[in-house]
């Protein structure tokens, strides 16, 4: 009913833009191509995955948070009255979190709901609490709370439509091998078996065969490591599988259509950015080096396109901040990147994901001065970028997820006065 209730209200708006005078196209910002200079950051805490597919937790760059803990309220059931906040081609604001947070990561339940846990506050206040959002009512209840504080964990939705949530930074900057499930039929979480190594800011992508690939990240001491491991939800225990060819923090993965694994960038354990590409492959459990893209970068957007190709955009460069994108296809046999149009505008720790055209949407992230609020969709059909509406706040590190209607939902992250955020905006893109 409330997917039924969604597509009759695009169908109106789609009545009405035909009917109506086409507005004129605002041209999208024009900017250099080249490098900006941006911060340094080394491989300690500081405010994704990102993202989708599953991607790790995006980073801000400066971390500066309030207070913290959950209520344990179970999750209630989703009333039938549809939020009045469709609007095509733009964002809308809607309810915001109840906790602000930044260094975790947004997940579709298998309900339609999206699920979120951890982070951090304005203050580097490491959180408990979790929470769900029922788009249907456009509102957030709170549920859990975690066993352990962390932020930078992974969160992924299993096959059997349980979160696990393992890893990350506890207080004390104690990183973390604990893992734990949530039910989203109880709202509770209960532990599972620990990790066999303690990492924070990993990539983490569940296979075909419902196992999770977990890889990289920061280890005790905010080291980069090379290694990675697999989670069988039917045992609840992990096991070692084969070592990437390089250490690797803040970088990115994405599951291809043929249920491979493509790991790009990040930093090494010199704190350099890597432009070296790797993939998994899951019969043999081993990595294979492919192509490097044509520009080392950390903190990226990462895509896996409709038409099964890999587009990489954006990141910081030892200090740079890059504008430039490349695309990967798999299906060519070739193991190179190809450069494709930049971004009009440069950052880093973007809030980033595939569209349900195929396109890829990139909103925010930093572009070494400042928090920014400008969007731009990557077509597939022309690899151009295009601009897209603005989010209603500046942020770095946001929180991002397409809802099971194609909406995006985009949350939270750090604005340019150091503050986290609790905010939340609606995307709704239509085609006409």
């Amino acid at each position: 009913m409330p997917v039924t209730r969604r597509l009759a209200a695009l169908a109106l708006v789609l009545i009405s833009a035909c009917s109506s005078p086409a507005a004129t196209p605002t041209a999208a910002p024009s900017a250099t191509p080249g490098l900006t200079a941006g911060p340094t950051t080394g491989p300690t805490a500081v405010a994704t995955s990102t993202p989708g597919t599953t991607a790790a937790p995006t980073e801000a760059p400066t971390a500066t948070a309030g207070p913290t803990g959950a209520p344990t309220d179970a999750p209630t059931a989703a009333p039938t009255e549809e939020p009045s906040f469709v609007t095509p081609n733009a964002f809308v604001a809607v309810a915001p979190m109840n906790h602000a947070r930044r260094g975790t990561d947004l997940v579709l339940l298998h309900d339609g709901r999206a699920f979120t846990a951890g982070g951090e506050t304005t203050e580097n206040d490491i959180l408990d609490s979790a929470e769900i959002y029922d788009p249907n009512a456009d509102t957030w209840t709170d549920v859990g709370p975690l066993g352990e504080r962390r932020v930078y964990p992974v969160i992924v939705v299993l096959n059997d439509g349980r979160v696990l949530v393992a890893g990350g930074l506890h207080p004390g900057d104690i990183v973390l091998d604990a893992a734990e499930i949530f039910d989203p039929a109880t709202g509770e979480f209960s532990p599972t078996g620990a990790m066999t190594l303690a990492r924070a800011r990993a990539q983490a992508v569940v296979l075909d065969d419902g196992r999770v690939l977990v890889m990289g990240g920061f280890t005790d001491g905010g080291a980069a490591t090379d290694t990675a491991e697999i989670y069988d939800p039917a045992t609840g225990t992990w096991a070692v599988t084969g070592a990437m060819h390089h250490e690797r923090d803040r970088h990115r993965a994405v599951k291809l259509q043929d249920g491979r694994v493509v790991i790009t960038g990040g930093q090494n354990g010199d704190g350099e950015s890597l432009d070296e590409t790797e993939m998994f492959n899951t019969p043999d459990g081993t990595f294979e080096a492919i192509g490097p893209m044509n520009f080392a970068r950390d903190r990226h957007a990462i895509a896996l396109l409709g038409d099964g190709r890999v587009l990489v955009a954006g990141g910081n460069e030892n200090d740079f901040v890059r504008r430039s994108a490349d695309v990967f296809d798999p299906s060519s046999g070739a193991t190179i990147w190809i450069e494709t149009e930049p971004l009009a505008h440069g950052s880093f720790a973007m809030a980033y994901v595939t569209l349900a055209n195929g396109n890829a949407l990139i909103c925010g992230g930093h572009n070494g001065e400042q928090a920014l609020r400008t969007c731009e969709v990557y077509d597939a059909t022309s690899d151009t970028f295009g601009s897209a509406d603005s989010l209603s706040n500046a942020t770095s590190g946001a929180l991002i997820l397409r809802l099971a209607d194609g909406q995006v939902l985009v949350c939270g992250g750090l604005d340019n006065n150091d503050k986290t955020l609790k905010a939340c905006d609606m995307y709704t893109e239509v085609f006409i």
